[in-house]
């Protein structure tokens, strides 16, 4: 136990309550109420579309003009631990990463929209409660302690920043300090063991790393745990940034504004991206960030006469669909620190789930830090990294400092069966960093059967995806067991969806500041594609594994057969899959387990996006679905038209098949190997063109050039039979180009013929049962 056993105590009573709170959140906040099953049919194109946005919110554009530059740089001022040219490429990086997502993504409303989406209209009541009792208590802080706060508030933009120079006279963060004078002025009661949640200041030091995250990257302060030793990537619910350079134009989307002032809310924006990514199963991340000065006085005075601008507070929302801004001007002024107190105390007193824990999980602050559930890299069906940094997923077992004293980690899921299922709170699966796209996390766990007592392994897969796709894989498996279950196919436990946000029909637009009016011809649509979550339970064979962690060579050709069945039996559905990847061909003991619907269809619904965007996995994709998110000008007229083909999904099967062969290949001349495995743009995100010509090479039609040099140097090392087989495959007719309607009759007339073939090469190659895998070269 720590020595701080009263702030351990307390987290300790709000877990219980989160416990008992938990349901109540679930079915009261709106937007997680369940949404009907059966869905409409599946849709024949994947076109989603816009809904409108809650209550009065407006989207915000990207400045046309540069607002007058500001003298410096950007920065707080503080000497980090983090190297001064290291931070400038961090500055750079997250304007070109704001510049890539977030153009229609960011938008501005009204502070109560952003608090009754946290936690509906009780919060809003709640806040109005404290802002009445605030505006009273803010009225008798005396002059020499409002001094002291913006002295102490002037010290987080110091050179040398020291932590003491932030503690107001009794001993308390200044940030904690301006959320206290409520608890006293209302004679609310003190939480035992004082409040679980605090606003801590962090120091000059960045976020520690852990195995899944080692960004340099630091959070001034931030609403944690009060008994954490120091802030980390899974303890942080609120982000809080400060900087004393005046606060940018709000009026446009700051995120991709080209005024350096813009660049502490960039960083505040990027944190709460990753804290998304990381803590992986929340609904929402809120954060704060303070802009300018504090006041003076008397009141400083601009060129012109009149009093300048203090501190903006700004206030935000990031969630799966957008980044949803309010902002408090002057928030530190007596008229105005009434709001930004009863803000302050609101957060710090909220319930975890109203600050974005998914109300659908429960949660350990690892105040005994628990020891997980075993690790699950030989026994989940769900996806792993596809990076080579994260071929085997860490997980707590492996990793102990994965979580500390404080960390938010989900203990369980509960659903409609309303019992727990137990989890590893390490996700098995690559994180998700793009923002505002598809996205899915998946959990190992287990559950206990009423009937039996028996422990069940189970997969829980948590999505984030466009309203155009709900309920898509449940859809996709229930269509494919309707007359009886394949093998391959896995059995779906339990599942839910939300709906997306929508404004209501009497909510009416903001009108559009006269400011911004003016600048610009039109006004932007008020519409945003959102996102939704679905959660799917799957049951889990104990000793499935991914096609590249087999144990036997035996192992890995009797799942290939599989696949090669299972693309031939998809066909005859009338469905397919769309998204064959290393993390979705799955081996469980020589046996195929085939995972991850969600972007499957059915015969006749393979309309292509207006966008260019590519759905699904980059590296094992088909060539036709890869052209189909090049640009428009640079693709053939009808090739957006053109349909998808079994002959594409064995296409992908292919690489799937190949890339598990190479990529776990152990080389007994690694420099020759690597430098042709490297070249096949494995676990890379290059231009779309680059990855076509490499795909179109690796076949013989197009000479052979990428893959003929590995299997003469796998033959070389002593495996000729497999060299063997991926000769015969590559030797296909394929990837099929041409689809205009007089070829595509003979293309199709000749897919058995292709299947035949390719499982006729793998079933004649002899293999020793005890041959180990992964294979390794003989010098």
């Amino acid at each position: 136990m720590s020595s701080n056993s009263g702030a351990e105590d307390a987290l300790r009573d709000l877990e219980g309550r989160m416990k008992r709170e938990r349901e109540g959140f679930a079915c009261s906040l709106h937007y997680l109420p369940g949404r009907p099953y059966p869905p409409p049919p599946l849709p024949s194109t994947t076109n989603q579309p816009s809904h409108p946005l809650p209550r009065a919110a407006t989207i915000l554009e990207a400045e046309s003009e540069v607002d007058e530059p500001s003298a410096t740089k950007s920065e707080t001022g503080r000497v980090a631990s983090i190297p001064k040219d290291v931070t400038n490429q961090l500055r750079d990086q997250d304007r070109e990463f704001c510049q890539q997502h977030c153009e229609g993504r960011v938008t501005a409303n009204e502070l109560e929209a952003l608090l009754e989406r946290m936690g509906g209209k009780e919060m809003v009541d709640e806040y109005k409660r404290l802002v009445v009792v605030a505006t009273d208590a803010v009225q008798k802080i005396s002059d020499a302690d409002l001094g002291a706060l913006y002295d102490c508030f002037k010290h987080e933009s110091d050179k040398k920043l020291k932590v003491k120079n932030l503690m107001m006279s009794n001993g308390e963060y200044w940030l904690s300090y301006v959320a206290s004078v409520i608890q006293f002025a209302a004679s609310d009661p003190l939480p035992s063991g004082g409040f679980p949640l605090n606003y801590i200041p962090s120091g000059i030091d960045q976020l520690p790393f852990t195995p899944r995250y080692q960004k340099k990257r630091k959070y001034d302060a931030s609403l944690r745990p009060t008994c954490s030793t120091k802030p980390t990537i899974h303890n942080v619910l609120v982000n809080v940034k400060f900087t004393a350079e005046a606060a940018p134009n709000f009026d446009w989307n700051p995120l991709l504004a080209k005024n350096p002032r813009a660049d502490k809310v960039r960083q505040g924006f990027c944190n709460a991206v990753d804290l998304f990514a990381l803590q992986s199963t929340r609904v929402l991340v809120p954060s704060l960030s303070f802009h300018g000065h504090s006041p003076t006085t008397p009141p400083a005075l601009d060129a012109h006469g009149n009093p300048s601008p203090t501190t903006t507070l700004l206030f935000s929302i990031l969630d799966a669909s957008q980044w949803e801004i309010v902002t408090i001007p002057d928030c530190f002024t007596r008229d105005k620190l009434a709001s930004t107190a009863a803000l302050l105390h609101l957060l710090r007193t909220a319930s975890p789930y109203q600050l974005g824990l998914n109300p659908f999980f429960e949660y350990s602050f690892n105040l005994d830090v628990p020891s997980p559930i075993p690790a699950t890299t030989k026994s989940s069906t769900a996806k792993h990294s596809a990076s080579k940094s994260s071929s085997t997923a860490p997980t707590s077992a492996d990793s102990p400092t994965e979580f500390a004293l404080g960390d938010m980690a989900p203990s369980a899921v509960v659903l409609s069966n309303n019992i727990p299922l137990s989890l590893n709170p390490t996700p098995i699966s690559p994180l998700p960093y793009s923002p505002f796209s598809r996205s899915t996390v998946v959990l190992a766990g287990e559950q206990v059967t009423v009937v039996d007592g028996r422990r069940r392994r189970k997969i829980v897969k948590v999505s984030r995806i466009a309203d155009g796709r709900s309920w898509r894989e449940r859809a996709m498996v229930e269509e494919i067991t309707a007359e009886s279950k394949p093998s391959w196919c896995p059995t779906l436990d339990d599942s839910y969806a939300a709906p997306p946000r929508v404004r209501s029909p009497e909510s009416q637009s903001a009108p559009v500041p006269d400011q911004r009016q003016q600048k610009r011809e039109r006004d932007p649509p008020n519409n945003v594609t959102p996102r939704h979550i679905e959660i799917h339970v799957f049951d889990s064979p104990a000793d499935a594994v991914r096609l590249d962690k087999v144990a036997t060579l035996a192992e890995y050709k009797s799942t290939c057969i599989e696949l090669l069945d299972a693309v031939r039996e998809l066909y005859e559905k009338g469905v397919s899959h769309r998204d064959l990847a290393s993390g979705n061909v799955l081996s469980a003991g020589g046996r195929l387990v085939l995972i991850d619907w969600e972007l499957g269809r059915k015969d006749g619904t393979d309309a292509a996006p207006e966008s260019s965007v590519v759905t699904g996995t980059l590296d094992t994709m088909p060539i036709i679905l890869i052209r189909r998110a090049l640009p428009t000008h640079a693709l053939p007229r009808d090739v957006q038209t053109y349909p998808f083909l079994p002959h594409d999904e064995l296409e992908s099967a292919i690489y799937v098949m190949f890339k598990a062969l190479t990529t776990s290949f152990v080389p007994s001349l690694k420099l020759e190997w690597n430098s042709q495995v490297d070249d096949l743009l494995w676990n890379v995100q290059p231009k779309l063109s680059e990855l076509i010509d490499r795909r179109k090479l690796m076949w013989n039609r197009y000479l052979g050039e990428r893959s003929g040099p590995i299997l003469d140097l796998l033959t070389e090392q002593g495996h000729e039979p497999v060299s063997k087989v991926f000769r015969t495959l590559f030797d296909l007719d394929l990837p099929v180009q041409s689809r205009d309607d007089l070829s595509l009759k003979s293309i199709k007339e000749g897919w058995v013929d292709l299947v035949k073939e390719a499982k006729a090469a793998f079933e004649e190659m002899e293999v020793d049962p005890k041959t180990e895998w992964p294979l390794k070269g003989v010098a």
